[in-house]
Formats: structure tokens, sequence, C-alpha cells
């Protein structure tokens, strides 16, 4: 008996047509970081090369500063012993001179040691020899050769 009240309701109800609505926006609480090659941390020291002067030798004539991945890096470079704080400028430079990539930061004296903070992005460069340029702005660049190798598989 109750199943025969139920198919009545259902049967004397006016036929509405079914009209889809559309589910509300869904607010997005946060967004994953796109994925991207992972930054590898690096330290280049100069303080043992003094600050460059007129009569220093070319960057050619100097023995290499270290090595750098071909990678996203965050770069920290000890700056040579004379250095000050400020903004620099940070380029890779090809034999040609010609610039391949560069960045900024800021220079800040940690423990004695004038460090330049800068990320740079290295990971479309060809290993190699390069110079790395720096300069504070406003100055003249300095050039210290140093390698691109390739990045390790993690």
């Amino acid at each position: 008996m109750a199943a025969g009240v139920l198919i009545a309701v259902v049967l004397l109800q006016p036929m509405r047509p079914h009209v889809a609505r559309p589910n509300p926006p869904v607010p997005i609480i946060a967004k994953l970081p796109e994925r991207s090659a992972p930054v590898v941390a690096a330290v280049v020291d100069l303080t043992k090369l003094g600050v460059a002067r007129s009569d220093s030798p070319a960057a050619g004539d100097r023995p290499q500063v270290g090595s750098l991945p071909c990678a996203r890096v965050t770069l920290s470079v000890h700056l040579p012993v004379g250095s000050e704080d400020g903004r620099y400028d940070v380029a890779l430079l090809r034999k040609s001179g010609e610039s391949v990539v560069s960045s900024s930061g800021n220079a800040t004296l940690q423990n004695y040691v004038e460090v330049l903070g800068v990320e740079i992005d290295l990971s479309s460069v060809a290993p190699g020899n390069y110079s790395l340029a720096i300069r504070r702005v406003g100055s003249s660049w300095r050039e210290y050769p140093i390698a691109l190798v390739p990045k390790e598989a993690p």
C-alpha cells in the first residue's frame, strides 16, 4: 500500500523539465608551484684575489675560480677583500665577451666576508669555460674565469 501511495505522488506531480544547475566555482586555496628545475646552492670564493686594479692580469691569465652547475643556482660570491656593501651586477660571459646570462644582487658583510647573493639560471647554458663578470653598480666589471659543468643527476 505504501508503495502505491509513493507511485501516485510521483505520477501526480507536474512534470518539470530537468535543468542542470552549474556548480559554483571552487575557491582556490593554494596553487602548486610550477614544475621547474630545482635550485642548487653554490659558492664562489674570490676573497684571496684582492680587489682588481688596472695593472691586474686579464681574466684569461688568471686560474679558474671554480665551477658552477648548468642549473638554476643560488650563488653566494665571497667577494675580494676590500669590496664594499651594495648592489652588484653579475654576468656570465663567453670568451668573445658576449653576455650569456645576467643577474644582480646585494652584497653585505657576513662574518668578516663581503658576500654577494644572486639567483642565476644556468640551466640552458652549455657546459664549458666562461668568465664570471662582477661589478658594483656604477663601477667597472671584473672578470674571473669559471667553468660550467653538467648538473649532477639527483
